[in-house]
């Protein structure tokens, strides 16, 4: 288990079950070499009580199992038990969250948000989840807030960005001459050196500035 685990070095995801599965066929090799070197060196009696245990050992991992594929019926079920387990995960507030804005079930998931940004404020991915829910919900000022606070996260700056750009791009079809616009896009840009995209913008909100004899601006 050992690679998998995340000491020795990062794995870049959660220690899932999924990174457990394979790892675990040497310990079933191992057991069952134990017992049957145990198994053969004890006396008739003996043998039919570590049978015994052997079988009640198994009838609980079946029912282990058994309650465990209920967690797996769907994404809501799996992390809902895993936000059981692990209540002070940001990481799994966040998943959970992310399963209920896919169901459009808005109020429970920016609850998670905020309990997963609480949680650990450093988790910066959060941001976007949070952006997207006042997106999605008409706050376009809070949205774009949290937008911009991501674009400082290596993980997920991408989507933001691109987000950020939509929006802006489409309040400037409304309002071209909107110097304040082009002046926020442009720090946009320039917050993620992007320095071409940057100045273009800058440039026309300074040519909008001297239209508008706002020299200072300019």
């Amino acid at each position: 288990h050992l690679p998998a685990s995340g000491i020795p070095f990062t794995i870049g995801t959660l220690v899932a079950e999924r990174t457990l599965y394979f790892t675990s066929v040497g310990y079933c090799v191992l057991f069952g070499y134990v017992a049957v070197k145990v198994y053969t060196h004890i006396y008739v009696i003996s043998r039919v009580f570590v049978s015994a245990l052997l079988v009640v050992f198994l009838g609980l991992l079946i029912m282990q199992t058994i309650t465990r594929n209920e967690d797996w019926q769907s994404d809501e079920t799996l992390f809902r038990s895993a936000v059981e387990v692990c209540s002070n995960s940001s990481k799994m507030h966040q998943q959970l969250g992310q399963v209920y804005q896919s169901q459009g079930k808005h109020d429970i998931a920016i609850k998670h948000f905020e309990i997963s940004k609480a949680i650990d404020p450093s988790f910066c991915a959060i941001d976007l989840n949070i952006g997207t829910h006042y997106s999605y919900i008409g706050d376009l000022e809070k949205a774009v807030t949290y937008f911009r606070q991501n674009l400082n996260c290596i993980y997920s700056m991408e989507k933001s960005l691109m987000t950020l750009v939509s929006i802006y791009e489409s309040l400037l079809q409304a309002e071209p001459k909107n110097i304040r616009l082009n002046v926020d896009i442009a720090e946009i840009f320039e917050t993620v050196e992007s320095l071409e995209q940057s100045s273009i913008y800058y440039r026309e909100a300074g040519v909008l500035s001297l239209h508008n004899g706002l020299y200072e601006n300019a």
